[in-house]
């Protein structure tokens, strides 16, 4: 029997130590139920999505220092997204929160809110830290965090107004050459203006802006969520643009199809009418049909049906700039056949 002795006593000996210096070390992996189940929000985006990080559980009013934001930063993942591109936040749970959603200014060390709680954006590109605080029915509140990061697809994305739906009016000129800098006021909420000086003239425009193509300064241009909708070489064409209505008449047909598009063009206010006529003397069509309106910056589809007399109208919102020299296309699609008409200015 004593033989037996000294391997049951190592035997006791062992397991004690591997109770006392193992299991520790697993309890303080161990993470705490509470927090793998408590919601995490996701920034959608129409391209992208992305997960926010919970900064802190409890009193979702409270004032956040910038110690902890910077510190919260480095674990953040940051989301990738398209200047203009409308974001939103959602929990996917069954029960949604209050919530409030803020930038935070990191010079300030303030946070400010968007125009909009459900849906926004971003123009400037770089690096933006959303704070995310929700309120739940039973009390349960908690801070979030993420991380956006702009994309920069303009040369001069950063001089166009941060304001997702307003224009930018912008007058570039050659600061070796003075003279008359003549440029509107802004009118927020519509257009807002900005003057750019350049020493180099010609030249230094197409260095540092290489998509807009003016050959000379001082030169005007109109921007719209980023894209050139006007451009001009002296002030009175700006400003007759700014303050005047222009119309033009599309005219064209094709064989069975005769379409008109009557343009308006106002800032902020423009306007494109499609009227489209079934001209054949055989049975028109009873089932509704769709259309694409294609042309320089133009873009516009949807489904028109005809009424007692074989026509189809729509009224469509424009923000670009058409000239009488413009050719223009509507392809209708019906009853499994295609037609594509021509448009002029009659």
């Amino acid at each position: 029997m004593k033989k037996y002795i000294l391997p049951i006593g190592i035997l006791i000996i062992s397991v004690f130590f591997l109770n006392q210096f193992i299991e520790p070390k697993e309890e303080k992996k161990a993470i705490p139920t509470e927090a793998k189940t408590f919601p995490v929000p996701e920034i959608i985006s129409p391209m992208e999505r992305g997960k926010a990080i919970l900064l802190s559980k409890g009193d979702s009013e409270r004032r956040l220092t910038k110690s902890e934001i910077v510190k919260a930063g480095k674990e953040v993942k940051e989301l990738e997204v398209h200047p203009y591109y409308m974001m939103t936040v959602s929990f996917f749970a069954a029960e949604k929160p209050e919530m409030k959603v803020t930038e935070w200014d990191p010079e300030k060390g303030e946070e400010y809110a968007p125009d909009s709680q459900e849906f926004f954006g971003f123009v400037k590109p770089g690096f933006k830290t959303l704070i995310i605080r929700a309120k739940w029915q039973d009390g349960t509140s908690a801070i979030y965090m993420a991380k956006i990061r702009v994309k920069k697809e303009y040369s001069y994305q950063d001089v166009l107004s941060p304001n997702l739906d307003e224009y930018t009016v912008m007058g570039i000129f050659d600061s070796s050459e003075p003279g008359d800098e003549a440029m509107p006021e802004s009118k927020i909420g519509l257009y807002r203006t900005t003057s750019l000086h350049l020493f180099g003239g010609a030249n230094d425009l197409k260095n540092t802006y290489p998509e807009l193509e003016s050959k000379k300064l001082p030169t005007y241009y109109i921007f719209y969520q980023g894209k050139v909708i006007f451009a001009a070489e002296n002030y009175e064409e700006l400003n007759q643009y700014l303050t005047r209505d222009k119309n033009l008449l599309y005219k064209g047909e094709s064989e069975n199809w005769a379409a008109t598009l009557a343009v308006r063009q106002k800032l902020g206010n423009g306007n494109l009418r499609l009227t489209v006529r079934y001209h054949k003397n055989d049975q028109k069509p009873l089932e509704p049909f769709t259309f694409i309106i294609d042309g320089p910056g133009v873009r516009a589809e949807g489904t028109l049906e005809l009424n007692e007399s074989g026509m189809g109208e729509m009224d469509l919102p424009m923000h670009v700039q058409l000239s009488e020299k413009d050719k223009i296309t509507c392809t209708i699609s019906w009853e499994g056949k295609e037609e594509t008409i021509t448009l002029d200015v009659k």
